[in-house]
C-alpha cells in the first residue's frame, strides 16, 4: 500500500503545532500506517482517516486505535474490504471517533463469532456465509439466532441459501425494522428452501411500501405468505399491489 506521506508529515506537523497532550500517539500512529500498509492495498481508507485526524474529527489515539483493528484483521486472515467500508461509512457521515472505534470492534467480534461457528459446522463450504453473517450481526440481527441458523441449516442448504437469508436481514436491520419479525422472516425462508438472490432487495420493496403507507406487519404478513408458497420477491411485489411497471 502506497499512503500519502506528504499527508501522514502535515499530520505529524499538526500534532505538534496543536500540542495533543499525548505526542506519543503520534509515533504509535505512524508505526500503525506502516503496518496497515504491509497488508492491504487499500490507501483510501487510511488517508481518509488521517485526513480526519488533521481537521480534528478524530484525535490521534482513537485513529492509533482503528487502525490496530486493521492491523488485526489483516494479520489473521480477514477480508479487510468490510471492514474498510464500515470506516469509510464512519468517516463519510462524519461520525465521531470512538463510535467508529466501538463499529469495528464490534465488526471484528462479530466476524471471529461467526467464523468459529462456521468452523464447527461445515469449515470450507460455508465460508462464503461469513461475510454476510457479519454485516448482519452488525446490524443488529442476534449472534445466537445466527449461530442457531448455521447449526441447523448450514449442511442442508448449504451457503448460498443462508447467505441470502443473512443479506436480507441485514438489510432489513439496517432500514429498522423489527428484530423479532426478521428472525421469523428468515426462519420461514429457510424452512421453505425458497430463498433466491433477489431476496436480498427486500429492503428497497420495504422502503417503497412504508411510503405507500402499508404498515410492517402487514408487510411481514405478505412475505410470510410469500415464503411459504416458495414465492419470489417478484411474487411479493405482485402480491402487494406493485405494477409491472413498478417492478422493473
Amino acid at each position: 500500500m502506497k499512503y500519502n506521506r506528504s499527508l501522514f508529515a502535515c499530520l505529524l506537523l499538526a500534532v505538534f503545532c496543536f500540542a495533543f497532550p499525548h505526542v506519543s500517539h503520534a509515533v504509535g500512529l505512524e508505526d500503525a500506517v506502516e503496518r496497515v500498509s504491509v497488508c492491504t492495498a487499500d490507501e483510501k481508507s487510511v488517508n481518509r482517516l488521517l485526513a480526519a485526524v488533521l481537521d480534528s474529527r478524530i484525535n490521534a489515539k482513537d485513529a492509533e486505535s482503528i487502525l490496530d483493528i486493521l492491523i488485526d484483521v489483516c494479520e489473521q486472515g480477514y477480508p479487510p474490504d468490510i471492514f474498510l467500508e464500515k470506516l469509510d461509512e464512519g468517516l463519510g457521515k462524519r461520525v465521531r471517533g470512538p463510535l467508529i472505534l466501538a463499529a469495528l470492534r464490534r465488526m471484528h467480534d462479530n466476524f471471529s463469532f461467526i467464523l468459529i461457528v462456521v468452523s464447527e459446522n461445515g469449515g470450507v463450504a460455508l465460508q462464503p456465509i461469513v461475510i454476510p453473517g457479519t454485516v448482519a450481526a452488525n446490524e443488529g440481527l442476534s449472534t445466537e439466532f445466527i449461530k442457531h441458523c448455521i447449526e441447523k441449516y448450514g449442511l442442508s442448504l448449504g451457503p448460498e441459501i443462508l447467505g441470502t437469508a443473512f443479506s436480507m436481514a441485514g438489510e432489513l436491520a439496517r432500514i429498522d425494522f423489527d428484530p423479532q419479525l426478521i428472525e421469523k422472516i428468515v426462519t420461514v425462508g429457510l424452512e421453505s428452501g425458497s430463498l433466491n438472490g433477489s431476496w436480498k432487495n427486500i429492503s428497497r420493496v420495504a422502503d417503497v411500501v412504508r411510503l405507500k403507507g402499508l404498515s410492517d406487519s402487514d408487510f411481514y404478513t405478505a412475505v410470510i405468505e410469500v415464503l411459504k408458497q416458495k414465492g419470489s420477491l417478484a411474487d411479493l411485489m405482485v402480491k402487494i399491489g406493485f405494477t409491472e411497471r413498478n417492478r422493473k
